[in-house]
């Protein structure tokens, strides 16, 4: 399937795993949210476009992203967030690759995910500044949460350079539930269970709270 985005903000919501090629034209912006198993998509952003994809679990036992963006004229954005959560069995796997192919380019990625009983989540980053891309930047950052013994939780993020002139960093967490906070609010009165929940609230609505479309949150599963 093929998707052309012009000038105006365009918003697309993907739920299946048909490969899409998506191109956004000079100017354009392109709200893009992912949502379970949407396999692979490759976009291509050219002179001062923006691509925004937003990136969901569902309730599919193996869901797979497969994203390839290519920043391909100067001034070609793409700002990529995400908040992924699996239970029970779930399998997630998350690649995630840019290409910085034009000067004055910029990629960033922030991606929060949550994994409980035996669940599986691995999330790639790899992000390619090539040669004649000065005063492009590239941030990516994952934060993980693990709520059980036998889930598990991969973030690799990788950043290949191959030029000076350029800004970028990357990093990757994955812990638990923050006990001194869950003490504090135990202290204060509350119950474990609810302690628990009020921190997983507010570790996802940094995300949820982005997403101002009622479909999108009644298909995503947090």
């Amino acid at each position: 399937m093929k998707t052309i985005a012009t000038l105006s903000t365009e918003s697309f919501i993907q739920t299946n795993n048909k490969h899409q090629l998506i191109t956004l034209e000079s100017g354009a912006q392109f709200e893009h949210f992912l949502i379970g198993n949407c396999g692979a998509i490759t976009v291509h952003v050219k002179k001062d476009a923006l691509y925004s994809p937003l990136m969901f679990s569902s309730n599919e036992d193996e869901q797979k992203i497969d994203l390839t963006i290519y920043l391909e004229e100067p001034g070609a954005e793409v700002d990529l967030k995400g908040l992924l959560k699996g239970n029970s069995k779930q399998e997630i796997l998350n690649t995630v690759t840019v290409h910085h192919k034009a000067e004055a380019t910029s990629s960033h990625q922030y991606l929060k995910s949550l994994a409980d009983n035996d669940a599986q989540i691995n999330l790639v980053s790899n992000v390619k500044i090539e040669e004649n891309t000065k005063q492009s930047s590239a941030t990516q950052l994952s934060k993980c949460l693990l709520l059980s013994e036998t889930a598990t939780i991969s973030a690799k993020p990788n950043l290949e350079i191959d030029h000076d002139d350029i800004t970028a960093s990357h990093g990757a967490s994955i812990g638990a539930l923050n006990p001194e906070a869950l003490f504090f609010l135990q202290s204060r009165g509350l119950p474990e269970v609810q302690a628990k929940e009020l921190l997983l609230t507010a570790f996802s609505n940094e995300i949820l709270e982005l997403i101002h479309n009622e479909q999108v949150l009644e298909l995503i599963s947090v």
